[in-house]
């Protein structure tokens, strides 16, 4: 399988984070690392108002449960007030340039 790094943007906070990983697409790598948790789904404060990473779940997705395409490097997920976004940029790696994150 070819080797993907994956970026995800974030609004709040405006940060990055990025993952290297192996998948049959470059779609296919951004659901990957949405859904094993290898990027997070968005940030929240915690209880001493800290931006904490906030995993994937499912119940985040509402009645569909999973998160869907809405273009070609966007997935969202939810209903209405509480859907999510999180927009991505794909990138091939050549063999042997980056090992495969934890």
């Amino acid at each position: 399988m070819p080797l993907y790094r994956v970026t995800a943007f974030y609004d709040r906070p405006p940060v990055e984070r990025n993952v290297v990983l192996r998948a049959e697409s470059p779609q296919r790598a951004m659901v990957r690392a949405l859904l094993e948790g290898r990027v997070p789904a968005c940030f929240v404060r915690d209880e001493h108002g800290w931006l904490v990473p906030a995993p994937w779940e499912p119940a985040m997705g509402g009645r569909l449960r999973w998160p869907r395409l809405a273009g070609p490097w966007t997935l969202v997920w939810g209903e209405g007030r509480r859907q999510g976004r999180l927009c991505f940029q794909v990138e091939p790696l050549p063999e042997g340039e980056a090992e495969e994150g934890p």
